[in-house]
């Protein structure tokens, strides 16, 4: 899922290509009107498919993947279009695309994946359903729902929510490994995501909590990132130099990040010395935990995410009723983390795992 104010209003919309147009047919483009139950509030929609993709950027690998499935799953949806907005990590920008958007008339279904999931809670889920729009929910709740748990991370007004990889529950099962497979006083430094997000938010609470349960896997610094391999390294470079019994570094972020952080140690010569733990399961994190160079990963799922979302847009505009809440990104957890809820890769797991992004 550390606190950076809004930037200033941006006067125009970002916006990252493109319309795509269909080719198979299902019923959601068949024109039927519909009644889409969104937590108690009625939807009335129509077909064909007119979609807006909500992303936070598309700066990262992690971002990319995911804007390419719902092109593709939105391509496979006969009449149906999509267009993508790119934030650029800019909550105020995310939420002036959103109102535009709204006043276009132009959507009849949005996928939001929100920057600030406060200022983004009532237009999305009481002023968006009032417009005639299905709302889906991906990767952060919205309205303060991201420190909450399992369903309670569904916001009513919506059709439904979709992520849980990086809940506060997840951080804390992912640090409560870290300290069990480095026992003794360890010094650790955190690398999260963009301030004000959802994500950063599960990271901090899960950090204060399991300090209480694990005192010597002492996390002496957190510093945010925009999500990409140049803040990996950029932010941690420094930190090193200051901190250079550092023991752990945890990269909470994603597998981008964790590249640049390899780079940062390798760079002060503590690539062999220092644990790194990655967040996200690239291809990249997933060639490395192989080689022995990363100490664990816990995967992220963004096209397993967008599929499921699109899919599930598609079928509301069908008429069939949708699962309100799809935890660990819509990915079928097995193993010792069905119980638990928190995937944990060793070099050993993954010479199985085959990556998504």
């Amino acid at each position: 899922m550390k606190r950076r104010t809004l930037a200033a209003i941006a006067l125009a919309t970002a916006l990252v290509g493109l319309v795509a147009g269909c080719s198979s047919g299902t019923s959601a483009a068949t024109g039927k009107k519909v009644t889409v139950d969104a937590g108690g509030t009625s939807v009335s929609v129509q077909g064909p498919i007119r979609l807006a993709y909500f992303a936070p950027s598309v700066n990262n690998a992690w971002l990319q993947s995911s804007t390419s499935t719902v092109k593709a799953e939105v391509a496979k949806i006969k009449d149906a279009k999509v267009t993508v907005f790119d934030a650029k990590w800019d909550g105020t920008t995310q939420f002036n695309q959103v109102q535009n958007a709204l006043q276009s008339n132009r959507f009849n279904a949005m996928i939001i994946d929100p920057i600030n999931d406060e200022i983004m809670c009532k237009i999305m889920s009481q002023t968006a359903p009032k417009k005639g729009v299905v709302v889906s929910v991906i990767a952060v709740p919205l309205c303060g729902r991201a420190l909450k748990v399992g369903e309670e991370q569904y916001t009513p007004g919506t059709l439904n929510y979709i992520g849980g990889t990086d809940s506060s529950t997840v951080f804390e099962g992912y640090i409560e490994h870290m300290a069990k497979e480095n026992p003794g006083p360890q010094k650790v430094i955190a690398l999260s995501g963009p301030k004000l997000f959802g994500v950063t938010k599960n990271l901090e609470k899960a950090i204060e909590t399991m300090k209480k349960k694990y005192p010597d896997f002492d996390i002496v610094s957190t510093v945010d990132t925009d999500y990409t391999l140049n803040q990996g390294q950029a932010k941690l470079a420094p930190l090193l130099k200051a901190n250079p019994d550092t023991t752990v570094v945890f990269s909470a972020a994603n597998s981008d990040v964790t590249q640049g952080a390899y780079q940062a140690l390798k760079g002060a010569g503590l690539e062999s010395k220092v644990k790194l733990y990655d967040k996200g399961a690239s291809k990249w994190a997933i060639e490395q935990l192989r080689a022995g160079t990363l100490a664990g990963s816990s995967p992220y799922y963004p096209s397993t995410m967008a599929a499921q979302s699109v899919k599930a847009i598609a079928a509301a505009f069908a008429g069939d009723k949708v699962t309100s809440y799809l935890p660990n990104d819509g990915a079928e957890l097995t193993g010792e983390a069905a119980k638990t809820g928190v995937q944990i890769l060793t070099p050993a797991d993954a010479k199985s795992f085959d990556p998504e992004y």
